[in-house]
């Protein structure tokens, strides 16, 4: 494995091996989100994925919220708990972790940052996909989405979608994302090549 590899492994792991306060989807919160088999696939287009969710896809807005992660290890009976919140536009995207401990990873102007106590660190250019991906699916991006991922029905809950990568850069890391929401991206649970899963639920904050 190169460096930039290694580099991009490690801000992946960050931003999934850690994180969230909210409300999970029944069909995730008893543990039994599973991946999806080859009989189970029934591929959906945008315009599908869109009507499924409720979703209309276009500029994003400036959106604020919170959210908690729970990630799931085989050899762990429960599962490690984070939680932070989160800034997204068309242009830039804040994933600021704040419990167990505080740190954030920041996308703007095409690079990635991550900081910590120890400071800030430039991330190479490969994790900025990491970022962007996470951008994506919270905005509800799906367009941007096909260039990486296949879309297909979960048969698991009505508003839910799997998306399996169909590039090396994603499914060296990314074994099949299930998205869910009802207007707006509410959860999605990750699981990676391991099979260990990462659920992320997110709240929006209220337009004043």
């Amino acid at each position: 494995m190169n460096l930039s590899l290694k580099l991009v492994t490690v801000f992946f792991t960050l931003i999934f091996g850690t994180i969230f306060i909210f409300p999970i989807n029944s069909a995730i919160a008893d543990n039994t989100a599973k991946p999806i088999t080859s009989a189970d696939r029934v591929s959906l287009s945008v315009e599908q994925v869109e009507e499924r969710l409720q979703i209309q896809q276009g500029d994003v807005d400036s959106q604020q919220g919170d959210f908690i992660q729970r990630k799931y290890f085989k050899v762990l009976k429960k599962p490690f708990l984070s939680s932070g919140s989160f800034e997204i536009s068309n242009d830039e995207f804040i994933w600021k972790t704040t419990k167990p401990v505080e740190s954030a990873i920041i996308f703007n102007n095409g690079e990635l940052h991550f900081t910590d106590k120890s400071g800030s660190k430039k991330a190479p250019a490969q994790a900025s996909t990491i970022a962007k991906l996470l951008q994506h699916l919270i905005a509800g991006n799906f367009t941007a989405l096909t260039s990486s991922f296949l879309f297909y029905d979960d048969n698991n809950t009505a508003n839910c979608v799997t998306l399996k990568p169909k590039i090396s850069a994603m499914s060296s890391f990314i074994e099949q994302i299930i998205l869910c929401g009802d207007s707006q991206v509410d959860e999605f649970v990750l699981f990676d090549k391991n099979m260990n899963r990462t659920e992320i639920s997110i709240s929006y904050n209220k337009a004043s």
